[in-house]
């Protein structure tokens, strides 16, 4: 057991943190020319805390401060998203979720009602290797707070209706995040680095989907023990008290074994590895660069920091001065030493302007390779390490950091004397550490580069630094025919189509939040006979309308329009196609008119008809077609790839329908869509990748 050193009598903790700082600072001599040199280190007088262990079996960590009349109870449970089951990525986030949305004995409101009642807060999250749930309370309701503790720890009831509502609100925020360039590189990263270690586990919508209580109910059991857990108290308490409160609050939760995740070996990698997530008329590109590194407990996790921080830890960072200050590619640029339980990571970033993609990542990879190759000069290094050392005492100011510093150290499987001596260990750093550390750890030749942005304008420069593999925002592969625009000369049948009224709502999380209504008709069109497909939806003070006409016996496009009026204004875009050549106009209230005129592929379709392909086809399981369609606000073709996935059955407002599914990709995004069997097809149901909102079809003709 670890003896940590006292204070002498009862000195205000912060006094104790203000008198550090300032005894680690070098005193300036008036009569001296130039700065005086550095004094030793003096100690901190670091705050108490003591270790005990609960009668159930769970460590405790107490560290005593009377100076407020508040107390923070943290119980860690040693298992977080890293234990979750391989094809359920989410259940630790989920239980840790649906903790105080009842128990065994109250209702979620209850629970509300009872933490509000006492002035409480009382709060569950799961990270990758641990679980946090959290009582803030104050001194006089502390008994009724850890009561509250107690109960939904040991006693979780997982109702369904906590479960469907948790699920759903998951889900769009996953679907929301799929729109999120940080979020798609982070995403590919993850999963290239760590392969099938659970570490390389990301949830998603469908993963969400599958979870039921069953799945819940057996991780809570697995992982939920005491013997597993590490109580973490901080505040006006006093050792023994709080023991023997903890005995009482906790005495139901029974001892057992706990399951620890399995860690398997990540992916062995000779080469870069070089991913481009494809993100149509993207004009940025997101570049990460990194490599997996050491486990948690390992010595050279201080050279790495020290490294990460001068290569790309500030706005001082090399990074920052030469993409930022230097060339003016990026608003800012950054590099991470991520430590976990078992292997962390090295990573590098930036966001740049996709024409300097190339030489942005060239730039940053010809830095990681200086910093490896040349030892750091001696005011860098001790830039970083006086930073470092001064700040340390305000990671300590307060007794709840004091206490989840310790939490953290001990977590890790690292000695609490570590934390005591932290600036002593930052002190000894030298040059040649940071490069050993480098060279051992992040080998830029081996490391994994994630880019995000628009394919069909970064790709070929990417080309030179390795092989490159293309996905898309939901992480299906790409092939070079999904992304380049070529000409199309599919023959498509129109004749099926027959006038109608479709009316549809846009769903937010179970919420309808506007109407839509399509109405497929014939018209005239510059004395032309002509089909046209007509979408308005209408929200509070929004109307939304676009309209495509077409040849309704060739399927030839003529002509696009888009209208969207506000209370502010309005914008329009209006587009027509003569053979290969697009023209048109933009305008928008406030600003200048934007002439479009351009040439296009041969084969290419106007707006909304790449979903009306679906429409007029024959479609079987497995068929892919791709063809160009004109973006609406810029006259640019995208490759549009549908994909069919095989036919379900689906229920929405207007009845229940066997559907065929297609997946869209590429155009302006991706989207699921549910199209009814029998043509012409009509659309079900539609999600679009990025976007909350699901359209339902709720009457059709003559219904």
């Amino acid at each position: 057991m670890i003896v940590p050193r006292r204070t002498p009598g009862r000195a205000p903790l912060a006094a104790l943190v203000l008198a550090a700082v300032a005894l680690a600072r070098p005193a300036i001599a008036a009569a001296q020319d130039g700065p005086p040199e550095p004094l030793p280190l003096d100690d901190i007088p670091f705050p108490a805390f003591e270790e005990r262990l609960l009668s159930n079996g769970a460590d405790l960590i107490v560290v005593p401060h009377d100076e407020q009349p508040y107390v923070t109870v943290n119980l860690v449970v040693r298992a977080g998203n890293a234990a979750d089951p391989r094809n359920r990525a989410g259940v630790a986030a989920m239980v840790a979720s649906l903790l105080n949305k009842g128990t065994d004995n109250r209702t979620a409101l209850e629970i509300a009602d009872a933490t509000d009642h006492i002035g409480a807060t009382l709060s569950a999250v799961a990270g990758d290797d641990w679980t946090s749930v959290v009582l803030g309370v104050v001194t006089s309701q502390l008994d009724a707070g850890l009561e509250l503790l107690g109960d939904i720890v040991v006693n979780p009831g997982f109702p369904d209706e906590e479960i469907d509502q948790y699920r759903q609100q998951t889900v769009t925020g996953l679907q929301v995040q799929l729109g999120s360039p940080g979020f798609l590189a982070s995403r590919e990263f993850q999963q290239a680095v760590y392969g099938r270690h659970p570490y390389g586990l990301v949830p998603t919508p469908e993963s969400i989907e599958r979870i039921r209580r069953s799945d819940l109910i057996a991780y809570h059991l697995r992982h939920y023990k005491p013997t597993n857990a590490l109580v973490v108290v901080a505040g006006d308490v006093t050792v023994d008290d709080i023991e023997a409160r903890l005995n009482q609050a906790l005495a139901d939760w029974e001892p057992g074994p706990s399951r620890p995740p399995t860690y398997f070996d990540i992916p062995a990698r000779e080469e870069k590895e070089i991913i481009l997530v494809h993100r149509p008329e993207s004009v940025q590109s997101t570049i990460l660069v990194g490599q997996s590194a050491m486990k948690g407990d390992h010595e050279d996790w201080m050279p790495l920091n020290l490294g990460s921080r001068i290569l790309g830890g500030s706005s001082t960072g090399r990074l920052f001065q030469v993409l930022r200050e230097d060339k003016g590619w990026t608003y800012g640029s950054s590099t991470s030493a991520v430590r976990k339980r078992d292997l962390g990571y090295f990573l590098a970033n930036a966001e740049v302007r996709s024409e300097v993609t190339d030489s942005a990542l060239a730039e940053l990879l010809n830095q990681v390779e200086i910093i490896r190759s040349e030892p750091v000069p001696g005011d860098e290094l001790s830039d970083v390490q006086d930073y470092l050392i001064g700040s340390f005492p305000r990671t300590i100011e307060t007794p709840q950091a004091i206490a989840s510093q310790v939490m953290t150290y001990r977590l890790r499987g690292r000695s609490t004397e570590e934390l005591v001596s932290y600036r002593d260990r930052v002190a000894a750093v030298a040059p040649e550490d940071i490069q050993g550390a480098l060279v051992e750890h992040f080998d830029p030749e081996r490391a994994v580069v994630v880019v995000v942005g628009d394919a069909t304008r970064i790709r070929s420069n990417l080309t030179p630094f390795g092989r490159v593999r293309m996905v898309d925002a939901e992480g299906n592969q790409l092939t070079i025919d999904d992304v380049e625009v070529r000409d199309s000369d599919i023959a498509y049948d129109p004749s099926v189509l027959e006038p109608g009224i479709w009316r549809y709502r846009l769903m937010v999380q179970g919420r309808q939040v506007a109407d839509m209504e399509r109405v497929l008709g014939f018209a005239t069109r510059d004395d032309e006979r002509a089909m046209s497909l007509t979408s308005t939806i209408r929200v509070n003070n929004l109307t939304q309308v676009s309209e495509v006409f077409f040849s309704p016996r060739s399927f030839r496009p003529i002509a696009n329009s888009f209208r969207l009026v506000t209370a502010e204004g309005q914008a329009n875009w209006e587009l027509e196609i003569d053979g290969e050549r697009v023209t048109g106009r933009a305008t928008a209230t406030g600003r200048d008119e934007t002439e479009i005129e351009r040439e296009v592929v041969r084969g290419a379709l106007l707006g909304e008809m790449d979903e009306l392909v679906a429409w007029i086809s024959e479609l079987e399981e497995g068929q892919e077609l791709r063809y160009p369609v004109v973006q609406a606000q810029s006259g640019r073709a995208r490759t549009v790839t549908l994909r069919v996935r095989g036919n379900t059955e689906i229920t929405v407002p207007a009845g229940t329908f066997e559907v065929v599914e297609v997946r869209f990709s590429g155009g302006e995004g991706s989207q699921r869509a549910y199209f009814t069997v029998e043509r012409p097809r009509v659309l079900v149901r539609a999600e679009s990748t990025g976007s909350p909102v699901t359209v339902e079809l709720v009457e059709i003709p003559g219904g």
